[in-house]
């Protein structure tokens, strides 16, 4: 994350945690951000930044609930995939609004011994492109 990204976070309200040693930084409230809010951190980030998060009410294969990775796609739109133990899905693309619906939705939800409780994972994107989601979203339809 940029300076200029962690200054609008804290901004809306957030705290930003140090880097840890995979290169993702800790963007956490005590309470539940308001859907505006969560929009707003969702438009701060860009494609190069992945938002990562516990979704607790996730059907598994596995074990109940799921991590999602999401990206930035434009100014109305997220890119999102889920994960567990050796599963994923496909990439799906949201509207910013939805996503940070679903954002609120598992904010107080905890994994991983607090990992994601009252938080979201910022860390750079090293390895989706564009077309891999596009051909991801090809299959589909």
């Amino acid at each position: 994350m940029t300076n200029k990204q962690i200054e609008e976070l804290q901004l809306l309200g957030f705290q930003i945690g140090e880097e840890d040693a995979r290169g993702n930084v800790t963007v956490s409230s005590e309470r539940i951000p308001d859907l505006d809010i969560l929009k707003k951190l969702i438009l701060t980030m860009t494609f190069d930044d992945e938002i990562q998060y516990w979704d607790a009410y996730k059907q598994s294969p596995t074990d109940p609930g799921g991590y999602v990775s999401a990206l930035r796609w434009d100014e109305e739109r997220v890119a999102y995939m889920e994960g567990n133990h050796g599963w994923t899905s496909s990439w799906y693309i949201v509207s910013v609004e939805e996503m940070a619906e679903h954002i609120q939705k598992n904010w107080d939800k905890d994994c991983d011994r607090g990992a994601y409780l009252n938080r979201v994972q910022i860390g750079r994107n090293k390895h989706v492109t564009r077309e891999r989601i596009n051909k991801d979203l090809s299959k589909n339809f």
